[in-house]
């Protein structure tokens, strides 16, 4: 699963539709051939039985999309509009933490040595700091069952960007 929390005010079906036309138009046959591979494996985690094209539809539909200065989301979660991104990207990171979390404890049930990681990016260092402080403060206590890590890709120079890892302190 992934989260796409941006602080632009795009609605999440003209996000989702950009990444259906990246999995079409940009991944090769041997990449789209590995992603279904790895959807068929997590769908027999969960017990689903599902064609190749139900498997790509219901993974699209687990993930998400977020614009947070979108008027949905702001009127969702009475956010402080477009003029504070920031906490609505905390917001959404918290949410999809939840999802995330939930996905975790039935995979346990199955395999209870089973390991989790979250990711988060982003090239705008602000952003960085305040995510950093939401995983440390936060998210590591309630959630210790996930690993956070964070990429930090504000050097346009540095490929990958710098990878921190956050732990509980």
């Amino acid at each position: 699963m992934f989260a796409i929390v941006t602080a632009r005010g795009h609605h999440p079906s003209s996000i989702r539709r950009v990444v259906s036309y990246f999995i079409k138009t940009v991944l090769t046959d041997d990449d789209r051939k590995l992603m279904l591979k790895n959807l068929r494996t997590f769908a027999h985690d969960f017990d689903e039985k599902l064609n190749d094209k139900q498997l790509l539809m219901n993974y699209l539909n687990e993930c998400e999309y977020i614009g947070v200065s979108h008027p949905d989301f702001i009127k969702k979660y009475n956010t402080p509009s477009s003029n504070s991104p920031e906490e609505g990207k905390k917001l959404a990171i918290k949410k999809f933490v939840e999802r995330v979390s939930e996905y975790y404890g039935k995979l346990a049930l199955k395999y209870p040595d089973v390991s989790i990681s979250l990711g988060f990016s982003d090239d705008d260092l602000k952003t960085i700091g305040s995510v950093k402080e939401l995983f440390e403060s936060e998210l590591i206590t309630e959630h210790p069952h996930i690993k956070f890590v964070l990429y930090d890709t504000s050097d346009k120079n540095k490929t990958g960007g710098n990878k921190i890892i956050i732990t509980k302190k």
